[in-house]
């Protein structure tokens, strides 16, 4: 019977990141391959920044955008510095390639049947890789750059780095060739999250609530009150994405605090009490947003947390409305204390032996697998194209 419950529990699904680059972005980027960059293709820091989502008057949802605006190259410890107010920092790195036959002209799948039986391959790859396919070193650097970023968020969760910097989580990598001649910018958004296996379920027989449905408006607006003073403390180290809620039993107040916090924050407080939160971009009334996915694998791995209340964070940009946060219970059906499974990245296989393994500290036997290339305009994984001509072109 209990294993019948489990599997009419309907599977927790997530509102994918849309990129947003705004044209001033592409101005900024030929100036620095032109006078900085020239033929470096390696990666460089970048910040983006998204806004917790809301629905219009009309019901109409609004993507959950990540957005790169004329200061994402100007990366400097107070992550808010040229983002607009009421949105979340987030950073990431851009590789841009030199020649569009590099990014676009490349075999993916009999390349890594060839070349990708081991990820040390990335390591030594300009030694390993065979000459006939040599035009194809790019295409496989891509793939390559989002293992490493992979790497860097699954080796922030196993050693913990991601509770004091959970900033960590959200990573994202951008791929770019610039046509300079055409104007024209090829790119390609990876937003890499782990998954869980057995995928995380909605709890509770799926219900996802509003708040105004689980708690009183007294309580909401002490919510909304504690959270702008969190934010304000953790938003210029891009540290507030991500936070615990506790909801006292005497009184109307809900703290809130860091996730490094987690042990004293919710002394005595029960399993079924205790409230993960995040910034959510989406906007769509069962599908919380991209974020949650590595910090749902964080709070596993680091505290074997296998049923959560989520507080998915909505605000109104300019009106102090989060009215429109929902309210849902994430868990694992079935599993004991097992840890997240052994798993793969698109096609490259994680089967590293151990002493490389032991090298550099990384245990890839337990790396989940991960999804993330953000799809094409016609829905398919493929790049996205910006003409800027109209606008550069003075002919």
């Amino acid at each position: 019977m209990q294993q019948q419950q489990q599997q009419q529990q309907p599977l927790l699904q997530f509102a994918p990141f849309s990129s947003a680059v705004e044209a001033p972005f592409w101005h900024t980027l030929a100036d620095r391959k032109l006078d900085i960059l020239k033929l470096d293709d390696a990666t460089q820091p970048l910040r983006a920044y998204y806004s917790t989502g809301h629905t219009l008057d009309e019901g109409l949802a609004l993507p959950a955008r990540l957005c790169l605006g004329t200061g994402a190259f100007d990366v400097s410890e107070d992550q808010t510095s040229g983002i607009p107010p009421f949105t979340f920092p987030t950073m990431g790195s851009i590789k841009n390639t030199n020649t569009v036959d590099d990014f676009k002209n490349l075999d993916k799948a009999s390349f890594f049947k060839e070349e990708a039986e081991k990820v040390r391959y990335l390591v030594q790859l300009s030694r390993t890789i065979p000459e006939h396919i040599k035009l194809r070193c790019r295409f496989f650097l891509m793939y390559a750059s989002f293992c490493s970023f992979l790497d860097i968020i699954w080796r922030a969760i196993v050693s913990g780095d991601a509770v004091t910097q959970p900033n960590l989580l959200s990573h994202f990598l951008l791929l770019t060739y610039a046509d300079l001649k055409k104007y024209k910018f090829y790119y390609w958004f990876g937003f890499p999250a782990l998954l869980m296996e057995p995928s995380w379920v909605v709890g509770d027989n799926g219900a996802i609530k509003g708040v105004e449905e689980v708690w009183s408006q007294n309580e909401i607006e002490s919510l909304r009150v504690n959270f702008d003073a969190y934010r304000d403390r953790n938003l210029r180290d891009g540290n507030a994405t991500y936070f615990l809620v506790n909801k006292s039993k005497s009184s109307s107040e809900l703290s809130v605090g860091r996730l490094s916090e987690w042990d004293t924050f919710f002394n005595g407080v029960t399993e079924e009490d205790r409230i993960l939160g995040f910034a959510d971009p989406s906007s769509l009334p069962s599908n919380p947003g991209w974020p949650l996915r590595n910090l749902l694998v964080l709070v596993h791995r680091q505290w074997n947390v296998r049923r959560i209340r989520v507080l998915c964070f909505r605000e109104i940009q300019g009106k102090r409305d989060i009215r429109q946060s929902r309210m849902l219970v994430a868990e694992i059906p079935g599993l004991g204390d097992e840890k997240v499974r052994a798993g793969v990245v698109g096609t490259i296989v994680h089967r590293i032996d151990a002493s490389f393994l032991g090298g550099i500290g990384y245990n890839v036997v337990e790396c989940p697998k991960a999804v993330g290339w953000e799809k094409g305009v016609k829905g398919n994984l493929a790049p996205r194209m910006a003409d800027l001509a109209p606008l550069m072109d003075p002919i």
